[in-house]
Order: C-alpha cells, then structure tokens, then sequence
C-alpha cells in the first residue's frame, strides 16, 4: 500500500504559466508576477500543485487535454473556463463589481444577478477541481478576490482541512463593502479558512470590522471566533524577488540598455512611472503633477523629462478606454506647451518592456513616482528600490499603497493633492546626495530581508500555528467507553453536581438575551432528586427565570453570573437571590459549596 505524504495545494484564478496559441500551436511561457515567483519553491516539490485557469478559452476536448497533460507535467492542474464564464466571472463580477469597489471606485460597480451567479458557479468549480486532488491532510492555500468563496466551499466538504486565504488587494471599510448585496455570502467565504492574510493592518481592520458589524461575530487580537472553530486573521506584506532584480540590474544588457537611454536624453535627468493602465494607479493625477511642477518651476523645463510606462490592460472596457483617451490627451497637451527642438517634457510607452529593459530604466531614473489612489501593496516600488545598487535616487509614493506601510523612508504624498505631489517631486529632484544615500539604503535593506521567500514562508507557518491552535481549543467527544463508565459512575454516585452552561446548552442562543429559556426536553432530563444539584453559568438567565416551562420550577437552580460577580440561588420559584462577598474566580466558591 502506497502513502501519500501532505502536500500543498495553492490555487489562484490563473496559473503561473501562460498558454497561448500561435501559427505553430500551443505556448506555454511562465508568467514573471510576483505571486508566481513567491510560491515558485512550494508548489514544485515534494508533489505539490497549482490549480488555476491557464488564460485561454478553450472548447476542444483534444486541445483540453493536451494542455492538461502538459501543465501536469510542471505541477499544474488547469481549471477551464467557457466563454460565459470568462464575460460574467471575470470580466462581470470580479473585475466589474469586487475590483471598483474593494479599491474604492463604487461609482464604476455594477450589481448584475447574473455575473454574481456566475460567480458562485465558478467558485464551485474551482472547489471541485481542488477536492479531487486533495487528500484529508492536504494544506490549500487560496488567492486572492477571484475566490472569496471557496475556502468556505472547501470547509463544506472537507471540516477538518487546513486552508489559508490571502488577499492581494485593498480590504475596503464596512461602509463601502456593506453596498454589495451578496456580502454576507463573501465574509463567510473567506471565514471558510483557518488563516487570512492581508499586506497590510488597515486591511485587516477593515475585515474584522466588517465581520463584527454584518455578521456579528466577536473578535480579539485578530482571532475571530465561529462557533465550532476559530479564524486567525493576520497581516502579510508581500515582498519582491530581491536578487533577482539586483542580478537584472547588474547585467551586461541593462547596463548597455541604460547608456542607450542616457545618449537619447541628451543628459536630461528622469523621473520614472510604470503602471498597469487602470483607474487605481492614479496616472492621469501623476501627469497633472508633473504639468505643475513645470509650471511652478520653470527651472526644470528642459532639464528633466518623466518617462512614463502604461502598460495595457482591459482597454476594451469603457472605463480604462476612457482612461487611456484621457491619458493620451493630458500627454499631447503638456507636451505640446512645453516641449523644445532638442527636449520632450514626457516619454510616453504604451506597452510592457522586458525585465532587463525595466531594469535599466530603474537605474536610470533619479526619482520614481508611484502614486497610485488606492493599492494592494504596489511591487514595482519594491523593484525600483532593489535596482538602486548605488543607493541613490528618491522613491516618491503614495500613502495610500501598501508598501507606504514599509518604506516610510520614502516621500510620502497624498495622490489626490497635485500641489504636494509637485512639491514632492522638487524636492526629490533637488535631495542632497547624502540624504539620498541614508533614506536608499533603508528601503533596499528592508526589501532585502522581507523578500518574497520570507513572506510565503512566514505565511505557510502561521497558518500551520492557527491549525495546531485550534485543535488545541477543539471540542473532544467523548467515546462509547468512555460514555459508558461516566454514566455508571453517575448513576453510582450518592451526592452528582451537574455543571451546566446555560446560554447555547439550556437555552438556545437569541438576540434579545432577555428573551430565551430553557427547552421543554431539557426539563424531563433534570426532574427533581434529593442527590443531585444543579447549576448553570449563564449572564442572563436570571431575568428570564419566570417564563421557565412547565416542569423547571419544582427543580432547585444555583445560577452563576458569567460576567459579573455574585451568585443566585433560586428556590422553586426562582426568585431568591443572594450576592457573594469575594470576586474573582473565589465567588462561585459559597453556592458551590452549599450545594
């Protein structure tokens, strides 16, 4: 008989591989993101793998298969999507209804019945592709907003599993996460897992708030209690592949790269932007900073240009080809007013460089402007900083990303103050090299130590903690033996005291803690004896004494407070009451003892 040994399984709405068809078929090239990098190392030892969709529709089963068969052979198992799919899962309610609204962009929400169904359809196949790899002692490790349902579609099937869920962008506050019609459903998918992960604490705190406030579940120091389990949530910033963007900045290509550039220029000095092209990286609020920075220093006309990297995404979509028109009329505009014969205010690209092209432009840039109005974290921060072998340049970034968290050494600017963010970008431009060196040098040993090796490790190791924690705090059910003789020696016993919790055992839970009582089947089980005395803790149970069942009242009660101290000894009425003169755990003693 062959056993298997634990693996993980790590599953993500896309795959680290991208499948493409071209004049000679299939291609497959693995992604360069930074989630692909991190978990690089778990899922391709010791029989782990990744569950995801490859990128690509596709409606032939022979074509299917072969893509299957090739990603198995790299630790992959793909999910495939159709065509309906593709429009209301992911284009519909993911990145219509959960993006704009987690990065506080609700006015370009949508709220469309059919995209949430799709949704829950897609969630429910992920979950079936994962059950089918997954043995019981098997650690799922869930990604990002694509499946916030599926740790709790996981847990439906498999009660004692370990999963973990992180979060890659914002967790916006209650008040904006309460607008979304299905938001008990998505709290309580991610409350499916052991362990949730955000990059920062504002996240988190968003998080519990909105699990206190629309679910009503208590929380403390980041555990969240359910009421057979408890939910450790926790905040993970992620990190870069630290030396492999140093090594990318020390080659011999970026190097020439770089010297290539810096003939173009003409010895003009750079500010650098890279960005994905959306409405929450805050391009068109970066370019009309710059515009005020030229005009509020007319000093820097010519002497320094803003090299601006959009790369595509989504342009199809009204709101980025809106974006993408407002973006190429702000360019036009500020450099027809500014530009000379020998000097161009911005250098605008409209598409993705290769990494060591990237990486030459970081190292020719003196400043790097990231300011996006509202981000996850914000990697490319991280990477233009670990480019920075020579410990100079100044990072300008938003306080509303992630990284601000970390790199506090950077300039830290409001995205929406266009004022502040042109004064920002002076005084990086005319930062003493000293003071350049001291606040560099910071940053890069930061990114340094907490690279993205350390955070999927320090992850993989609390969420495998909150597992150990809570079968530490598990309820254990007594078995048939075990049973057996406890209810031997009770029925032996001349004096049995039962101990009996009352709010959730006795009575049922109820909003109106006034309101509930005991069950008319608990009665028959507690009928009068002159050997036996009971007693029950309860917060409320004494104001509800009168309106007992039938068949309570000829049994005397001793009733414990919970929450505070004092003691009540009910008579067959249930009105006697007397308080105890000691506090602390001491106060039970005198009732305990009388019985």
């Amino acid at each position: 008989m062959t056993i298997r040994m634990p693996r993980t399984i790590i599953v993500s709405n896309r795959l680290p591989t991208k499948v493409q068809r071209n004049n000679e078929g299939l291609s497959f090239k693995p992604s360069e993101g930074g989630l692909a990098t991190g978990l690089g190392s778990i899922y391709r030892q010791d029989g782990n793998v990744w569950v995801g969709w490859p990128g690509l529709l596709v409606e032939d089963p022979a074509e299917e298969k072969q893509i299957a068969e090739a990603l198995q052979g790299d630790s992959m198992a793909p999910v495939f999507l159709s065509e309906v799919e593709i429009e209301n899962f992911y284009e519909g309610f993911s990145n219509s209804t959960l993006w704009p609204t987690f990065h506080y962009f609700p006015q370009f929400a949508t709220y469309e019945p059919a995209h949430w169904q799709a949704y829950v359809a897609v969630n429910e196949k992920f979950c079936r592709a994962v059950l089918e790899l997954a043995g019981p002692d098997d650690t799922i490790w869930v990604h990002d907003y694509q499946l916030l349902l599926l740790p709790q579609l996981l847990r439906q099937q498999r009660p004692d599993c370990t999963i973990g869920f992180f979060l890659h962008i914002p967790f916006p506050s209650y008040e904006l996460l309460r607008v979304l019609p299905w938001r008990r459903q998505l709290l309580e998918g991610m409350l499916g897992a052991d362990l949730i992960g955000f990059h920062t604490f504002g996240y988190m705190r968003h998080f519990l708030s909105s699990v206190s406030q629309l679910l009503g579940l208590p929380n403390q120091n980041g555990q969240v209690e359910l009421p057979t389990r408890s939910v450790l949530v926790d905040a993970f910033p992620m990190g870069i592949d630290y030396e492999h963007y140093v090594q990318a900045a020390g080659s011999e290509a970026a190097q020439q790269h770089e010297a290539t550039y810096r003939e173009a220029l003409r010895g003009s000095r750079v500010v650098l932007s890279i960005d994905r092209l959306d409405y929450s990286k805050g391009i068109a609020q970066r370019l009309r900073a710059f515009e005020q920075l030229l005009q509020r220093h007319p000093e820097w006309v010519g002497q320094v240009s803003l090299l601006m990297v959009v790369v595509p995404s989504r342009d199809q979509v009204a709101q980025y080809a809106s974006l993408k028109q407002e973006i190429d009329e702000l360019v036009g505009r500020i450099n027809a007013s500014f530009s000379t014969i020998d000097w161009n205010p911005i250098y605008y690209f409209y598409r993705s460089f290769p990494l060591e092209e990237l990486a030459a432009l970081y190292r020719l840039a003196e400043v790097g402007l990231v300011t996006p109005v509202r981000d996850g974290m914000n990697l490319v921060a991280k990477e233009f900083v670990a480019c920075k072998t020579d410990n100079r340049g100044v990072l300008i970034l938003s306080e509303r990303a992630g990284a601000a968290r970390e790199l506090s050494d950077a300039l830290l600017i409001n995205p929406t103050d266009l004022e502040g963010m042109a004064e920002a970008l002076h005084q990086a431009l005319t930062m003493p090299a000293d003071e350049q060196e001291q606040r560099m040098t910071a940053m890069r040993e930061l990114v340094r130590e907490y690279n993205v090796f350390a955070w999927s490790k320090l992850f993989m190791y609390q969420l495998a903690y909150s597992k150990v924690k809570q079968n530490t705090l598990a309820t254990h059910v007594l078995d048939e033996k075990a049973s057996s003789q406890l209810l031997a020696d009770y029925q032996a016993a001349p004096q049995r005291l039962l101990l009996l919790d009352y709010d959730g055992t006795l009575a049922h839970f109820h909003p109106n803690p006034r309101k509930p009582s005991p069950t008319r089947s608990c009665a028959s089980c507690c009928a009068p004896s002159p050997t036996t005395r009971r007693t029950a803790w309860s917060s409320s149970a004494g104001a509800t004494v009168p309106r007992w069942p039938t068949g309570w009242g000829s049994c005397p009660w001793t009733l414990l407070p919970s929450t505070a101290c004092g003691c009540a000894r009910l008579a067959k009425t249930g009105n006697c009451f007397r308080s105890c003169a000691t506090t602390g755990c001491t106060s039970c003693a005198p009732c305990l003892t009388s019985t």
